[in-house]
This record gives C-alpha cells, sequence and structure tokens, in this order.
C-alpha cells in the first residue's frame, strides 16, 4: 500500500490473550482467534509524534496491523472484534504466508456523538489479494499521501481500500455511508443470484430475475460520479 516512513514503524507483536482480556471473548472467538490467525503485529503507528501531522478530535492517530494467517481463511468477527478492543483507528495488512500474498482491510472508525469515549465503526472492506512485495522489486511502494492533519490522512489511507471511489468534494461520511449502501446491495445481490440459481419454477424465476435487474440499477446509482 504505503511506504510508512521509518520513524512510524513499531513491529511488536501483539498477543492474543490481550482480546481475551480487554473483550472476554466468548468460546468462538477465541476459537477463531486460535485457529485463523498466527500473529498479530502492530507494524506502524501513524502519530504527531511520527508524522508531525496534528491530530484531530476524531483521529488522535492510526494504527497499522499486520494479521499473519494460519490458512487462507479471515472471518470479519476477528477484524471487528480487534477494533473493538483498539480506541483508534486500524487499517489492516492481511498476511497469507503460505501463498506469499497480502491484502488490505479497514471500517471508517469514529467517536460516538452520544458518548466520545465509545466508537462507532463501519462495514469492513477488504482490497484484493496482492503478491508481497519483495525487498528486490524494481517498484517502490508509494509515500503516504499529502495531508494537513491526521483525519486527512486517514481519509486519504481509507480510499485506497474501499470499494468505490469518492465523488468530487464529498465529505467523508457521506462518502462512507454511499460504501456502505454498496457493500449491502453486493450481499443483497449475492443471496438473491444464489436463490436464482436454486429456484425451478420458470415464473418465480422471473420474478426473482426481475428483483436482481432492480438491485443492480440500485448499486449503478450508487456508483455513479454525481
Amino acid at each position: 500500500m504505503f511506504d510508512f516512513p521509518a520513524n512510524t514503524i513499531v513491529d511488536r507483536k501483539v498477543a492474543k490473550s490481550r482480546f481475551h482480556q480487554n473483550l472476554k471473548l466468548n468460546t468462538r472467538l477465541k476459537n477463531l482467534l486460535a485457529d485463523q490467525i498466527q500473529e498479530i503485529r502492530w507494524l506502524a503507528k501513524l502519530s504527531p509524534e511520527t508524522t508531525n501531522l496534528p491530530a484531530t478530535p476524531s483521529v488522535l492517530e492510526i494504527a497499522i496491523f499486520r494479521l499473519i494467517l494460519k490458512a487462507d481463511t479471515l472471518s470479519p468477527d476477528i477484524l471487528t472484534l480487534i477494533d473493538k478492543a483498539i480506541p483508534y483507528p486500524i487499517i489492516f495488512e492481511i498476511r497469507d504466508q503460505l501463498q506469499h500474498r497480502q491484502r488490505y482491510a479497514a471500517a471508517y472508525k469514529r467517536p460516538s456523538e452520544a458518548n466520545s469515549k465509545e466508537w462507532v465503526t463501519s462495514s469492513h472492506t477488504l482490497t484484493d489479494w496482492q503478491p508481497v512485495p519483495d525487498a528486490q522489486s524494481s517498484t517502490p511502494l508509494p509515500p503516504l499521501p499529502p495531508a494537513i492533519n491526521l483525519e486527512q490522512l486517514y481519509a486519504a489511507i481509507l480510499k485506497q481500500i474501499l470499494p468505490i471511489p469518492p465523488r468530487d468534494g464529498e465529505a467523508l461520511p457521506e462518502y462512507i455511508f454511499r460504501c456502505d449502501s454498496w457493500l449491502a446491495k453486493q450481499r443483497e445481490i449475492a443471496k438473491l443470484s444464489s436463490r436464482i440459481h436454486r429456484e425451478k419454477q420458470f415464473n418465480r424465476k422471473v420474478t426473482l430475475n426481475s428483483k436482481l435487474n432492480a438491485l443492480k440499477q440500485e448499486v449503478e446509482q450508487i456508483e455513479a460520479n454525481h
């Protein structure tokens, strides 16, 4: 994604037991962590001290976490529980060591207007898989995007992960809402497509296809750059 400056690098292991203690996980979540995650590393810290960018009330710092998988499976519940445990925005780098590939994930995270000690988190979005960058690669990673504060930097990083591009002049909360709507419609389309595939009755299939086409039109409207 980006070439994080040397002074932002932490590269410290985070014990999975920390999440057990902080969140009082049930057995299912404990098993997910044990079965799917080999290691969690705090890769980088983007803060006023490490970036020379001022914080804002909604973004005091940004954490970059690396999740090293045991296989190629990752439950979204793991991303949710880590976000619940850490009181600032997180960008996840997800490593599949077996296939030498990685992807990024994030959810827009902001303090609750009702209670500043609580956080509101949107749906998590994941990028496609890409090969893990080679240290000898002739194509270096780009530097962090320019920004005047950490909130702007957070928005710029999120735009690299979110599924659709922002509209000109679109405020971040509206952009996030549109991305969440897009993701919800995509889930509806996937469920409906599965129903259509299983449906045997022709008339019923026609009705479901009509609903599917309507959903696809809604997605096009969400994607439109205006």
